[in-house]
């Protein structure tokens, strides 16, 4: 028997603002993201492991819970390390209970266009500058050059993480406020 995800949630009170420890778990979590790629939704079970925190602290009606995680288990698929900007509208959206048709289409709209994005960003510019400035020392032997190319690309990709959680979280909600 199929699900059938509810236009409108039964709880249409807005939740309240989700606390820093909730978005920085939010943040760790997104790391997994492609743990379960598959080719039917992509990186739906990942978007949706890194959500369920804020879901369940958004939704405590459990049909809504139920409903939101069904049309957060849509096909997704954009750049792992941008994922978190989408995380933070999708968050506000559903803390203010807009439509289920809405925030779909929000999350497929802001998701599609971040993969080519952080390819260019990520792949094609920071690797590339990252390896230039440390593989000298790496080919001279030393094991800093490495070791300083892992801390510069992981301090790059979790500053972007944390600061897109939090940017687009709190842009939303100004909007939404407005």
């Amino acid at each position: 028997m199929a699900y059938n995800i509810p236009e409108k949630y039964q709880d249409l009170t807005p939740a309240p603002q989700l606390d820093k420890k909730t978005l920085n778990k939010m943040v760790w979590l997104s790391c997994f993201l492609q743990a379960s790629f598959n080719y039917e939704r992509m990186q739906a079970c990942g978007w949706l492991w890194g959500m369920l925190p804020g879901l369940q602290k958004i939704h405590t009606n459990k049909e809504d819970l139920k409903a939101s995680m069904a049309h957060n288990l849509d096909f997704l698929n954009t750049h792992p390390f941008l994922v978190t900007f989408v995380m933070g509208i999708v968050l506000s959206l559903e803390q203010n209970k807009a439509d289920t048709a809405t925030i779909r289409s929000v999350r497929i709209s802001a998701a599609g266009p971040l993969g080519g994005i952080g390819d260019a960003l990520f792949w094609l510019t920071l690797v590339p500058i990252t390896a230039g400035l440390t593989a000298n020392m790496a080919m001279e032997g030393q094991i800093i050059g490495a070791v300083l190319f892992l801390i510069i690309f992981n301090a790059v990709q979790f500053a972007v993480r944390f600061g897109l959680m939090y940017w687009s979280y709190g842009l939303v909600q100004k909007q939404l406020h407005c």
